[in-house]
């Protein structure tokens, strides 16, 4: 028997362990400084609590699954946003708004590849039960002063997702939606001429061509031309001058397929070529179990 670690996996010493204690306290204290107070929740769901309605996202496919002595179909948390839905079916009483922050240990049984691990540290900050824009500014404003602590510079790139699907109705495009949405998430991985090639695949020339000359367009057509969304991102452009960002509209971000209901962020470093964190507006999400709509967004590191 080898002794060793499990692949994925990994043990972290000094000096990378006091950097990593370093920048959860800068987390935290940010967090408290906006307004958030702290959650902790178990390690470990049912699974049906995991899975929801989601098991088209990588992330949730990638859940690690087991089961306990009592033959319980269980498994271990891949994000804390999907616990929410549960939480609120067992304290529905939670007074809204709801401010929160989390941080902790999450699992995703996924191909292992450099810098990528199967358990990693993530933390979160949640507002739930507030419908406005000021609350998305707030969650990206809290983002930017965590990295301005750092001294780590960054570009924040928006998009909705309301804009993407207005996007799809304007193209003609009624059927395949979700296909058409993973096809033009990968324009920043494969060639352009590529993604066509997929997407004539499944709907019309016309209609690719339509939608990349969409995706060429800048945010101040998409407002003048009345497609949904766009008049989020503007007002979330607004916002950004007074709490002191700057955010870049990108019209092929996603996110999660089948989370996000309005705007989404990506927290990007340039000189690092990744993204250290993102979010956005997830409003169908945390109230399902008890039947009613909670407003909510977030942004995760």
């Amino acid at each position: 028997m080898t002794i060793e670690k499990v692949k994925g996996f990994r043990d972290i010493f000094a000096p990378q362990s006091l950097k990593r204690e370093k920048i959860r306290r800068i987390l935290e204290e940010k967090a408290k400084l906006f307004g958030f107070m702290p959650v902790e929740t178990p390690t470990m769901e049912y699974d049906e609590v995991l899975k929801g309605n989601n098991e088209g996202d990588e992330a949730v496919s990638d859940r690690f699954r087991l089961k306990d002595k009592g033959n319980r179909e269980l498994g271990l948390r891949f994000e804390f946003t999907v616990q929410l839905a549960r939480i609120f079916k067992e304290f529905p009483n939670i007074k809204l708004p709801w401010r929160r922050y989390q941080f902790g240990s999450v699992f995703r049984d996924e191909p292992l590849r450099p810098d990528r691990y199967r358990e990693f540290s993530q933390f979160d900050v949640d507002i739930l039960g507030d419908a406005s824009i000021k609350a998305d500014a707030e969650c990206i404003a809290f983002a930017k002063s965590v990295l301005d602590e750092l001294k780590i510079k960054c570009e924040i790139k928006v998009n909705n997702r309301k804009l993407l699907n207005s996007i799809l109705e304007k193209a003609n495009i009624t059927k395949n939606s979700q296909q058409v949405l993973r096809e033009i998430d990968k324009l920043d991985k494969i060639p352009q001429r590529e993604v066509e090639q997929n997407l004539r695949k499944i709907i019309s020339a016309d209609s690719v061509k339509k939608i990349f000359l969409f995706l060429g367009k800048d945010l101040d057509y998409f407002v003048k031309n009345g497609f949904q969304g766009a008049d989020e991102i503007q007002e979330l452009e607004k916002l950004g001058k007074i709490y002191g960002f700057k955010i870049n509209f990108s019209p092929t971000l996603m996110r999660g397929f089948s989370y996000y209901t309005g705007n989404v962020w990506e927290v990007w470093s340039k000189d690092k070529n990744a993204s250290l964190a993102g979010g956005g507006r997830y409003d169908n999400k945390v109230g399902k179990y008890i039947g009613r709509q909670i407003p909510a967004v977030g942004i995760s590191f």
